[in-house]
């Protein structure tokens, strides 16, 4: 069963992810901060990262950046998650993430973006 790591600040949206991500065949791990998804990388080594872009503390760029930087989790994917960044795709691929996908979108949209990123 592939591993999908949840880091986004928003109580509701990871309980209602981690529950549908269940019901489309995934194990998930979430957390509500940068710092801690940085830790949950490297101790879980997940098959995709979802990361909010808008966070305190450590944003998702900032998280990012920091994955990319370590060996250890430099290549696992990341797509990011928007309810309203002015982050572009275009913007994302070039900061090292898979993808951007937007909360408010059709659900499709994120479940291929998952399926693509998990496939072996």
């Amino acid at each position: 069963m592939k591993l999908i790591l949840l880091i986004d600040d928003n109580d509701l949206f990871r309980v209602t992810m981690a529950e549908w991500l269940t019901l489309e065949g995934f194990q998930s791990v979430t957390t509500g901060d940068g710092m801690s998804g940085l830790r949950l990388a490297q101790e879980c080594q997940p098959d995709l990262i979802l990361c909010d872009v808008d966070m305190p503390d450590m944003d998702g760029l900032e998280t990012l950046r920091q994955l990319r930087q370590d060996a250890n989790t430099a290549h696992i994917p990341l797509l990011f998650l928007t309810a309203g960044s002015t982050l572009q795709a275009h913007d994302a691929y070039q900061l090292g993430a898979s993808g951007l996908v937007s909360k408010s979108g059709a659900i499709y949209k994120l479940r291929n973006a998952i399926h693509t990123h998990t496939i072996s």
